[in-house]
């Protein structure tokens, strides 16, 4: 035991000392001046922004919808996951019938956090206490554990950057940005990705609405870490371990963990289909054939 306590305490000091030296060097070597100020305070903004929109939709979900045979998160996910389809709905009718300006994108979004507060607000407080809760233990767990998180901060700063993937410079982001200059939703039959599915598209025309494109992606982050969430939390019936090991496996898979940070739509029609999923799961197991109504709301929102 003491020579366990003396190992540790030598790895403290070597951690401190490494930490003094480079204290030291910044001291006279100033690491941050205006410029890195400002852009550490827009990534900051494109923070809140974009969790004000995930909380929203959260609380509308919350509002709507409840099934008791889900796990509590798994309803959270859900619940989510409603609230984003409703709200890409409804900027849909926003740029056909009234247009795309900043102040409107603004106007709504306080008004939902006003008209929604107390869902929002259990919605949140829910989602972080049950998140908190993740505690792994033992070696291996905790190794895992870490791994998830050096890839989750990595996916953040990179969606937190300016988008330079080409699938979103070329439609993904461009689709927005000519509704934002048009003022509205219009058809642009110069670019033939237009015909797709725009509920992402949507979504990302009110971010960009709101801040910057940045915002958008990092919105698309925080909806891709949601249904990491419900992916961890459903696999965490069988085993914590496995549940773990499913999160990082998803992380290590390059296409995935681009399509976390680079403003994609894979991530969210995956988020939709884990809802899904996940319902249909539930549904069956109580023999509840009510629920099929909701898998089809879930299914043409997407």
């Amino acid at each position: 035991m003491k020579r366990e306590i003396k190992s540790y305490f030598i790895l403290i000091l070597l951690i401190l000392w490494t930490y003094l030296i480079i204290l030291g060097y910044y001291y006279f070597h100033k690491p941050i001046n205006i410029i890195h100020a400002k852009s550490i305070s827009i990534s900051i903004f494109n923070i809140i922004v974009a969790l004000g929109i995930t909380t929203l939709a959260g609380g509308i979900g919350r509002s709507l919808y409840s099934y008791k045979s889900l796990d509590p998160v798994e309803e959270l996910v859900v619940q989510a996951v409603l609230g984003f389809g409703l709200l890409s709905l409804f900027w849909l009718l926003i740029g056909l019938f009234i247009g795309y300006k900043i102040w409107i994108a603004w106007t709504l979004l306080i008004l939902g956090f006003l008209f929604f507060r107390k869902a929002i607000f259990s919605w949140t407080t829910n989602l972080i206490s049950s998140t908190l809760k993740i505690n792994p233990t033992g070696g291996f767990n905790r190794i895992i554990f870490a791994g998830i998180l050096i890839f989750l901060s990595n996916q953040l700063v990179i969606a937190l950057s300016p988008p330079t993937s080409w699938d979103s410079l070329m439609y993904h982001l461009e689709i927005p940005k000519q509704y934002i200059l048009a003022g509205k939703f219009i058809f642009l039959p110069e670019n033939f990705y237009w015909g797709q599915p725009q509920l992402s598209e949507l979504l990302y025309t009110w971010g960009g609405s709101l801040f910057r494109w940045e915002t958008a992606t990092t919105l698309n982050y925080f909806l891709v870490l949601l249904l990491l969430i419900g992916v961890y939390t459903s696999v965490s019936r069988i085993s914590r371990s496995a549940a773990l090991v499913s999160i990082l496996a998803l992380l290590v898979g390059e296409t995935f963990r681009f399509s976390m940070s680079s403003g994609y739509v894979d991530g969210i029609s995956a988020l939709f289909g884990y809802a899904v999923f996940i319902i249909i799961i539930r549904s069956v197991e109580d023999r509840d054939v009510s629920q099929f109504n909701w898998i089809g709301i879930f299914l043409g929102l997407n």
